[in-house]
């Protein structure tokens, strides 16, 4: 806010306060066929006598100017965290890029990302190690049912 204030202090100094209730008064008399006094006394009555009023919305828009700045930069920084989320949920096995400011997040994202493609790779072996197993015992349990069976047909 006092940014914006001194913003708008220093547009005044420069720009209002020199030649702008000329222009004004110029604007008034060529474009609005208004009379050089009525224009002056228009300028005066509307300008001059609100000035406070004008300096204030002016301070109010150059806030909120910067303020929507502000807002654009944090939303460009969160687009670009939903596109690193985006990469780690995609299963592409590619590092995660992310703008120089954003390092912590791209090492956070490319940590959980290997930490998930090795809990990938420890489940399919896991999964891998079941199955044999079971094949392997189902192979041991026939057998011998194969033996007693054999034997129980012989009697």
């Amino acid at each position: 806010m006092a940014l914006s204030v001194l913003t708008v202090t220093a547009l005044y100094r420069l720009l209002w306060k020199r030649r702008m209730g000329d222009v004004i008064v110029w604007f008034l008399v060529n474009v609005l066929d208004l009379s050089r006094q009525e224009a002056f006394y228009f300028y005066s009555d509307h300008f001059r006598l609100n000035k406070d009023l004008f300096f204030c919305g002016a301070v109010f828009l150059v806030f909120a100017m910067m303020l929507w700045q502000v807002f654009r930069g944090m939303s460009r920084y969160f687009s670009e965290i939903n596109r690193g989320i985006e990469s780690l949920l995609a299963d592409d096995g590619e590092q995660i890029h992310l703008s120089p400011e954003m390092l912590p997040f791209e090492r956070k994202l490319n940590a959980v990302k290997r930490t998930l493609a090795e809990r990938k790779e420890q489940t399919a072996l896991a999964e891998r190690r079941k199955d044999e197993l079971v094949m392997y015992l189902a192979h041991d349990v026939r057998t011998p049912l194969t033996s007693v069976i054999g034997y129980l047909n012989l009697l």
